[in-house]
């Protein structure tokens, strides 16, 4: 686990912010490649999935449903929870578009994200020879 920092900002009905607050937390590192039982990946894994075919930023990043990854077929949810993450994706888009975050920097985000879905794909595969060769699929390499 690593610090990280969550800031909230209020605003007014004129976007001035008028009130900021900070907390520390541990962000877990382990979560993306491990979940308790009933838990999730991180939100922005299934947003982005399920958003996919609805905007163009995530256009081109071999996106699918969120069994067809490693990282995010694990959970044993159902798929008719609570989250709408097609819902919360908007929020997610709209929040970097009031951060300032433009095309290209959300671009790139949305890149990692895809690269990471991608990498938790890759398998490793012992050969007769005790070595170990890698299947990785081609699509990682398109995302960048």
């Amino acid at each position: 686990m690593f610090p990280g920092k969550y800031v909230e900002l209020n605003f007014d009905v004129r976007f001035t912010i008028t009130a900021a607050s900070m907390r520390t937390y541990l962000l877990e590192k382990s979560r993306v490649v491990f979940q308790s039982p009933g838990e999730r990946n991180y939100h922005i894994f299934y947003q982005i999935c399920r958003s996919r075919a609805d905007h163009a930023e995530l256009s081109g990043l071999h996106l699918d449903e969120p069994k067809t990854f490693h990282y995010t077929n694990k959970d044993n949810i159902p798929l008719s929870n609570s989250i709408d993450d097609k819902k919360t994706f908007l929020e997610t888009f709209e929040a970097l578009n009031l951060l300032n975050f433009g095309i290209d920097d959300r671009r790139m985000i949305f890149k990692t994200l895809a690269a990471v879905l991608q990498l938790g794909n890759v398998q490793f595969v012992q050969d007769s020879q005790d070595s170990a060769s890698i299947s990785v699929s081609l699509l990682l390499w398109t995302v960048f």
